[in-house]
């Protein structure tokens, strides 16, 4: 496994959280992104994991900061 870039995993998060904005399929979302920054097999499900627990603190930040209590967090 080699080392994933930080700005490949960020491209990632922000593909997944856009993707979350819109209501759409995020791990297919997270998949192509994956794939545009070059990275396959391994390096993509660790870059693609990592991605989706940042996106995920992010999202539960965004909610916070819009009022929406955290029992009310599903993710």
């Amino acid at each position: 496994m080699a080392f994933v870039s930080e700005i490949k995993i960020e491209v990632i998060q922000q593909r997944i959280i856009n993707t979350r904005d819109f209501c759409g399929d995020e791990q297919e979302a997270a998949n192509d992104a994956a794939w545009d920054c070059d990275l396959t097999g391994e390096d993509a499900k660790k870059a693609i994991n990592i991605a989706f627990f940042r996106a995920n603190k992010a999202w539960n930040g965004f909610r916070s900061q819009a009022g929406v209590k955290s029992k009310f967090f599903s993710r």
